[in-house]
């Protein structure tokens, strides 16, 4: 006598269920870009008379393969002694960034800048 075989059951996930795993993990990702520090200092030089600085900022990347840190995008700033920008630069990687040359009236990145001290 032959029985009739009970169909196999798939067990599937509610698509509400999943939803749900998506808002959650979009909510942790935005969460973890907020509270990460946006940029961390990767150079600074002052100028000889102490009225200007020069400053190499690594910005955040989402994700970075080990050893890929002096790859990261920058961000150069130029600040007077009281913290204003008074010129800025973005640069595609920061180990592009190397010592400045002051001038009474000028400072100057090889191959990234060359700006007025006003």
């Amino acid at each position: 006598m032959m029985t009739e075989q009970e169909p196999l059951t798939k067990r599937t996930v509610s698509p509400r269920k999943i939803a749900v795993a998506g808002v959650l993990l979009v909510t942790a990702i935005l969460l973890a870009m907020v509270f990460a520090p946006e940029r961390d200092v990767y150079a600074r030089w002052e100028s000889p008379d102490g009225r200007h600085m020069v400053s190499v900022y690594r910005l955040q990347k989402i994700f970075a393969m080990p050893g890929q840190g002096s790859d990261a995008p920058g961000m150069v700033l130029l600040t007077n002694r009281d913290g204003i920008v008074l010129n800025r630069r973005r640069i595609d990687m920061v180990q592009l960034a190397s010592e400045p040359v002051w001038g009474p009236e000028t400072v100057r990145m090889k191959l990234l800048f060359e700006w007025r001290l006003d």
